[in-house]
């Protein structure tokens, strides 16, 4: 057994409370935001549909560049997908699904766009462009991406429909 003085057992302390900061202060750093898929009301509660919600969680600005709704198509078998992830070096959590921007469907997603810490950007779905989309798609699912300037995606959770 190793005898270790006061000093040692401080010497230790420092470098595991020095390395705890560290890590602390590099994940704080980063900017970071989430999405929500939620259902709801227009503003004039006349009509239904979806709300993507993106929310800005960190303590710096985000800058989204696009927004999008992603629908199922026909998905590939596994062995597909670890050829894609291997050659691309990456992993992709959309393999499968077909997005579709916005302003594609006549939804204005006001993008580009900056939002504060804090902040929340909603922007609303009518049922009907959300019926559209869900009868394209191969199973009647939904899911939401926001994109920001730097090119790092967030998706939301699929949503089902009945």
């Amino acid at each position: 057994m190793v005898d270790l003085s006061f000093t040692d057992y401080l010497a230790i302390y420092g470098a595991v409370l020095s390395t705890i900061i560290f890590t602390w202060n590099v994940i704080k750093s980063r900017p970071t935001f989430c999405v929500d898929f939620i259902p709801g009301f227009n503003d004039e509660n006349t009509l239904e549909g979806e709300f993507i919600i993106i929310r800005n969680k960190s303590a710096h600005k985000i800058y989204l560049a696009g927004v999008e709704l992603l629908y199922p198509t026909e998905r590939g078998t596994k062995v597909e997908f670890l050829r894609l992830c291997i050659k691309h070096k990456q992993y992709f959590k959309s393999f499968g699904w077909c997005s579709v921007n916005l302003n594609q469907i006549q939804v204005n997603d006001e993008c580009p766009l900056v939002l504060e810490s804090g902040q929340s950007h909603r922007i609303f779905i009518p049922r009907k462009i959300v019926n559209n989309l869900i009868e394209e798609g191969s199973e009647k699912k939904l899911m939401a991406s926001a994109q920001d300037q730097l090119f790092n995606n967030r998706y939301s959770k699929v949503r089902t429909f009945n």
